[in-house]
């Protein structure tokens, strides 16, 4: 399984910016951007990222997206571990801002 994450759909096409916080660590995330009408159904299908990060702290992922942008992925790579679950791990995103 190449990670997990949220897709959100906007309203309709548009630049603009996303910021993800992330609230479980260690974490390494990535952000897509697509202006397909439908998102896409692979993470293959999103083509590069259009940004990545990661950190051994929780904090925040920001990433611009250009005009005709439909759907943006941001996509969890890797999760902190959690002995309270029972995979053992766990990725918490606490808050999607976009603007």
């Amino acid at each position: 399984k190449p990670g997990v994450g949220l897709v959100v759909n906007l309203a309709e096409q548009a630049a603009g910016s996303i910021t993800a916080a992330i609230a479980s660590a260690p974490y390494q995330a990535k952000i897509f951007a697509s202006p397909l009408e439908s998102a896409p159904a692979t993470v293959d299908g999103w083509g590069e990222p259009i940004a990545t990060a990661n950190d051994s702290g929780p904090g925040d992922v920001t990433a611009s997206f250009a005009a005709g942008t439909r759907h943006v992925l941001v996509l969890l790579v890797e999760l902190a571990p959690d002995a309270a679950c029972e995979n053992p791990y766990r990725g918490q995103i606490a808050e999607l801002t976009v603007g």
